[in-house]
């Protein structure tokens, strides 16, 4: 009996085997993002992007557990997390104008992996909500926030500033950070140009025209948010 050639197709019993094992894996993926990254990270993608990612973590660990996923005006990154994974990422992107960061780390291994937590990393080069402009009411809800901090301001001359922030970035933070990054970024504007801002173990640093919010992988949320204008 002759042997069949070493490149003929699989036999349908057999790609039926892998069709359903991969779905199974997918499945076992798309579920493990559900349940071990923080729900922050599942209100910023939407389920497209969600099964993209999983689809991705199936072969992460073939891809030296560093799986960029790119788009148009974007790249999400996969990689291990570590003291110096954000910067791996921005070396790897170091050519492009970075204008929105945000980095999650989930509360377990990634699947396949037996140690170490996965960080998920979104780099915008267009920021699609620039042009968009803030509403009445919410550039008083900013302005009574950064009032808050300092009683001097006047509402005139935080416009400019407000000018320059997008929707992306305002929906990034809340309350009390949110209020710390608008007074740093104002006097970044307005004094010097590199400002810094330490409570508790969080630090914030700006520079005219960006923007950082840290905090740390503990307390499940995202881990870094960086901006700029």
């Amino acid at each position: 009996m002759q042997s069949p050639p070493e490149n003929a197709p699989l036999p349908k019993e057999e790609l039926k085997k892998a069709v359903i094992a991969e779905s199974k894996a997918f499945e076992e993926s798309f579920l493990w993002l559900e349940r071990h990254m923080h729900r922050s990270f599942l209100k910023e993608v939407d389920g497209e992007t969600k099964a993209l990612i999983a689809r991705n973590l199936l072969s992460f660990s073939l891809q030296d557990q560093f799986t960029p996923i790119h788009f148009k005006h974007k790249v999400i990154v996969l990689c291990m997390d570590g003291p110096n994974a954000d910067l791996r990422i921005f070396k790897k992107y170091s050519s492009y104008t970075i204008r929105y960061y945000k980095a999650f780390v989930s509360d377990e291994p990634p699947p396949g992996e037996s140690s170490g937590k996965l960080r998920i990393a979104l780099l915008y080069f267009h920021d699609l909500t620039k042009h968009q402009p803030i509403a009445e009411e919410k550039r008083k809800e900013l302005f009574s926030l950064m009032k808050e901090q300092n009683e001097e301001l006047d509402s005139e001359e935080i416009q400019p500033v407000l000018d320059k922030l997008t929707p992306n970035f305002l929906s990034s933070m809340t309350g009390e950070r949110l209020a710390l990054a608008l007074n740093m970024f104002f006097r970044a504007e307005s004094r010097e140009q590199c400002q810094y801002e330490i409570e508790g173990v969080k630090i914030g640093r700006t520079r005219k025209g960006h923007l950082f919010n840290l905090s740390w992988p503990g307390a499940m949320s995202q881990s870094l948010d960086f901006y700029t204008t």
